[in-house]
């Protein structure tokens, strides 16, 4: 079984709910190591499980603009160096976009 993080599920989905528990059976990942740019990368969560109650009063969480500026920052820092060795970024960065790009996730049974 694997406990999901409720903080991060309530601040991403913005639902007028409050979640108290959440699980998933079973999370299934494959990975096709030798076609890796030609197959999906897939995520499969198995017996998916969330216990909601309404709220007295609810209201949109707010994020963190701090913290969302201070990883935009980071990223750009991250950026600007691999920016110095322009070989590398291409084929780099090339294949990993190839590879997010396929990736698929599954649910079954919510």
């Amino acid at each position: 079984n694997v406990e999901l993080r409720l903080d991060v599920l309530q601040e991403e989905l913005g639902l007028p709910v409050v979640f108290t528990r959440g699980f998933i059976q079973e999370l299934r990942v494959y990975v096709p190591v030798a076609g890796l740019l030609r197959e999906n990368i897939r995520f499969t969560l198995c017996n998916v499980e969330l216990v909601a109650s309404s709220p007295e009063s609810w209201q949109t969480p707010k994020r963190n603009s701090s913290k969302v500026a201070g990883k935009r920052d980071e990223a750009r820092r991250t950026g600007s160096e691999s920016d110095k060795d322009p070989t590398t970024e291409g084929w780099a960065k090339s294949m990993l976009n190839r590879i997010a790009l396929n990736i698929r996730v599954e649910v079954r049974n919510m």
